[in-house]
Parts: structure tokens; sequence; C-alpha cells
């Protein structure tokens, strides 16, 4: 197995030498130096060669909101031949392997205690898998070793697709993409029933909340199978209505139900409100939710705990331009203050050696 280090950390933490999805662009560019960037009013893509992030913002004046982030690692093999990895990722990493096999990255996450969940993928020349820890995504070619139709592994049969842009086949079981985040997609489950949950939704819609949802939600299932069903169902009303009010208070009722926690419902709620950029939002709205957040925040400790409340301040923080009442800001501030302690290192616990 080759220095898999940076791979797994990414994979596992959701970060890359503790920037992630909620770090500026200017935490971005303190440890990068850029290679490429490409620009546009409402978008940004800062590429440093291996490592990408993508940004946007809604207005011209807004700070600039990351999207995405991770590892091209398709770019590995040209890279590593020129000696052009980033050099703060070989300061702490070392030597860089020139390419990633998937079922070594399945096999390292794995051994760290953080296993990946493989979810479905639309191109049939790919694999995905998935971290339930980081929301980190990770695309490979086909027929690695655990797929039943696979080949030798440094073969370059008919399951090797040219996704290093250079027109050289790859071998099956390449990992070309680590990006994130990209939270658990509740149609994964549910896909193909989309029919079914918009019947649903204007059905909800028609009905009284409580009576309806006491008739319809499915409280003997798996509680995974219980939560995707009612974010296929507040997916579907937001699709049906494009107004905060009815998807705010399918949250609420998800918190009341025991779907979701309170501040998780509270941060959904913000994140409605400021898509909603104040149409239909009451006044006092986003403040609401952020006491409710503030008075519910989960506690940190560990790594999957740091990762929830560093993805929690950064959903709570989105909310602070559309605070009425100056006192909460001033109580949000030391959250944002903390988020970037959080996961600072970056690193999975047991690969950390002296």
């Amino acid at each position: 197995m080759t220095n898999l280090e940076f791979f797994v950390d990414l994979a596992v933490t959701g970060t890359v030498l503790g920037l992630d999805h909620t770090s500026t662009l200017a935490e971005f560019e303190a440890c990068f130096a850029l290679t490429h960037a490409s620009a546009y009013p409402d978008s940004l893509v800062t590429d440093a060669g291996l490592v990408e992030f993508g940004w946007q913002r809604w207005h011209g004046g807004d700070p600039w909101t990351a999207t995405y982030f991770g590892a091209q690692a398709h770019r590995l093999d040209r890279l590593v031949e020129q000696e052009q990895v980033e050099s703060p990722l070989q300061a702490r990493y070392g030597e860089f392997p020139a390419r990633v096999h998937v079922d070594d990255l399945l096999a390292a996450t794995a051994a760290a205690g953080y296993p990946l969940r493989q979810v479905p993928e639309r191109d049939e020349n790919c694999v995905a898998y998935w971290s339930p820890v980081s929301d980190m995504h990770v695309l490979a070619t086909a027929g690695n070793s655990t797929d039943q139709n696979s080949t030798d592994r440094n073969s370059t049969d008919r399951n090797s697709t040219d996704q290093n842009g250079t027109g050289d086949p790859v071998p099956p079981g390449t990992v070309l993409k680590m990006l994130g985040p990209q939270p658990w997609w509740p149609w994964h489950r549910y896909l193909g029933r989309e029919l079914e949950f918009a019947a649903h939704a204007r059905q909800l819609l028609s009905a009284e909340r409580s009576a309806w949802l006491d008739a319809h939600d499915p409280v003997d299932e798996p509680p995974e199978v219980r939560r995707d069903w009612w974010g296929c169902l507040t997916t579907m009303v937001w699709r049906k209505t494009k107004e905060p009010g009815p998807v705010v208070a399918l949250h609420r009722e998800a918190a009341e139900r025991a779907v979701c926690t309170v501040a998780e419902a509270a941060l959904a709620e913000i994140g409605v409100l400021v898509r909603a950029h104040g149409k239909g939002v009451p006044a006092g709205s986003t403040d609401e939710a952020t006491t409710r957040w503030l008075a519910h925040v989960p506690p940190a400790g560990d790594l999957r705990s740091d990762r929830v409340l560093r993805n929690q301040i950064h959903e709570v923080g989105q909310g602070l331009p559309h605070l009425a009442d100056p006192a909460l800001a001033e109580a949000v501030r030391p959250w944002l203050d903390l988020r970037p302690e959080l996961l600072a290192d970056g690193r999975v616990p047991r690969l950390v050696t002296d």
C-alpha cells in the first residue's frame, strides 16, 4: 500500500490541512499558491494543483463561500512526474503516489475506524463512495477488485476509462476525484418515486399538516429510512411552493417528532430563509431559528462531533447578515471564532505518529 495518509485524512476529516468548505478564500490563499484560477462575477475556481476549491457569491460585494473542495486525484500521475504536488502537502505528508487505488483507500479508512459507504453512480464506468463522517465523495474507475466483473488492478482493459485528460487509459479502481461536501442524498433511497412524493406534497399542502403527517409519517421504519422520507417530502414541498413558510413548518415538525435534532431543524430553517432572500420571510424568523440553535449546540470533543459542530457553525454563520438583533449576532460570533480551531490539524488521530 502506498502513502495514503493525505487521502485518508481528506476522506475522514473532510479537510485539507485544516481547510474545507467552511473556510474563507483568505484562509485558502494563506495556505496554497494558486496555479490557476477561473473567475466569474458569481463563481470562482481556485486550483493549486492536486487541491481545488470552488466558490460562489450571490452578489458582487458578498464574501466568497466555498461550494466544493478536495483533491483532483486524476492529476496525480502528471503532478508526481513533474514534481508539482503542492509544497504544503509534501511538507506534511512526504512523497505522493502517482495513483491511488480505491481498494487501498477503502481498506485504510476502514482500518482507521471510519469506513466509506458505496453509493449509486450514474456513470457506468465509475464507482462512488461516501463518508458518513465528512460527507466526502470518492469517484473511481469501475472494475476494482471488489467488483465481481473486475480484472487485475494493473490492467488497462475494457473497464478502464480516460479520466485523466491525457488520452491514456486509466486502470480499473483508480481514484479520480475526492470532493465534498456531498451530504447524503435522500433520493438515493427513493429514486424513481418523485411522482409519489409530488402527490404527497400536494396532499400535505391542502390538508391539516399535523393530521396528514400523523397518517403518513413512516414511524415504524428504521430511523435512516424515515429521515430520508422526510428529506424527500421537504424537498418536494419546496419545489412546489418556493415559499419558506411550509418548509420551515416541516422542519419544525421533524424536530418535534424526533426525526432530527432541534439544532439540525433550526439550521435547516436558516438555510431555507437565506435561500428565500427575504421573500415571504416574516421579520425575526432567522433570529428565532438562531436562538434555538444556540440553545441546542451539539457537543464537541472527538473527530465525529467536531466535524458536526464545524459544519453547524458554518451554517449558522450564513444567517448572520440576516439577524435583526445585534445582541444575537454578538452571541454567534464566538462560535464563528471557534470554527477554524475544530479539526485544525486535519488529521485522523489514529494515523498520527511521533
